[in-house]
């Protein structure tokens, strides 16, 4: 069964022609933030010469949003590198679009249509260039999403499939998302064209003035991995990155990857691709 037939349009489809963004102001304070990113191929990939087939994205919208997002393509699917991308662009395109504030202001159902529709909208539109969209299928586009997007007041974090997403504040894990089949449960992952999306997608808010947060971690699922197997659990590991941070000893993407090389010593940690967004907030300016 063709791709075109379980991908609808959404409403927001027929914006697309549009300029993201609100127009107007910004809101509240920017803050001062270094992002530092690391996408490096799995061991399978560099044997067959083949690209990293993870995304990660970052923007800062007009409306005061800033969107950090990363997918990552199933190494199964015809068009996995090109669904991370479209998944990553979709999300981005719906904050650019949308306050924080007005999302939240949903019930949860509707959160998670919105943001699997607009997942679905930039899927709907590389399907459209392709010569025969009609023999695509919904495997030839699997690919994972995990985001957050934060405002002044608030921060929205959403996790659908592998990986793992931690918010850290003081030496502190604040906030941890996990894979869903992290206890061995099913080796099933879950994406934005699964049929089960919504119900799989985890939408989780922080709100800042309660809980203050100073680093956030988004890692795809070879990274993860790597991370658990060091200590035997995640959190420890991302505890002492994010110490290397403070210290000032991993403040650019040459010193992430550094770390993380140290961390993944065995080959067996390499075949997956890697995926990392580290962020550091620092001071409002």
């Amino acid at each position: 069964i063709s791709m075109l037939h379980f991908l609808t349009p959404c409403r927001s489809c027929d914006r697309r022609s549009r300029p993201h963004g609100r127009a107007g102001r910004r809101k509240g304070k920017r803050e001062s933030m270094n992002i530092m990113r690391y996408l490096g191929r799995g061991i399978h990939h560099e044997q067959n010469a083949m690209p990293c087939q993870d995304v990660i994205l970052d923007r800062r919208a007009e409306n005061g949003n800033q969107i950090l997002a990363l997918s990552d393509g199933a190494s199964s699917a015809a068009y996995a590198q090109q669904a991370a991308v479209e998944n990553c662009r979709g999300l981005c395109a719906y904050f650019e679009e949308h306050s924080l504030e007005d999302f939240l202001a949903l019930d949860e159902p509707a959160q998670k249509r919105a943001i699997v529709d607009a997942c679905c909208c930039t899927l709907l539109e590389f399907l459209a260039g392709l010569e025969l969209p009609e023999r695509a299928n919904r495997a030839d586009l699997a690919a994972t999403l995990l985001f957050v997007v934060m405002d002044e007041r608030h921060i929205l974090i959403g996790h659908l499939g592998d990986g793992g997403i931690f918010c850290v504040d003081d030496g502190k894990m604040v906030y941890a998302s996990a894979p869903d089949n992290r206890n061995g449960v099913s080796n099933r992952t879950y994406f934005t064209v699964s049929p089960d999306a919504d119900r799989h997608l985890r939408l989780h808010t922080l709100d800042r003035t309660q809980t203050p947060v100073r680093n956030i971690l988004l890692t795809s699922d070879g990274a993860y991995h790597a991370l658990k197997e060091y200590y035997g659990s995640a959190e420890p590991t991302v505890l002492e990155m994010i110490e290397l941070v403070k210290k000032g000893e991993v403040a650019d993407a040459a010193g992430l990857r550094s770390v993380l090389s140290q961390i993944a010593l065995a080959p067996i940690q390499r075949m997956d691709d890697w995926s990392v967004l580290l962020v550091d907030m620092q001071q409002h300016v």
